[in-house]
């Protein structure tokens, strides 16, 4: 899998009911251990919420 940091990708949401997606940001790089393999992503909402970090449309 090749990816890079700040890349966006759509995967599971494991805690909705269903098969349901959400935006991942991937915030690791190539120095992460298995990187080859293995990512660290956090998980990121379409919704608004109080106290959310809003990512501008240009990002």
């Amino acid at each position: 899998m090749s990816y890079e940091q700040g890349d966006v990708w759509w995967g599971p949401a494991p805690h909705k009911s269903g098969p349901s997606y959400r935006p991942w940001v991937i915030v690791s790089d190539s120095s992460h251990p298995f990187a080859h393999t293995e990512c660290i992503a956090l998980a990121m909402t379409t919704q608004q919420h109080s106290g959310a970090i809003a990512v501008p449309d240009d990002a």
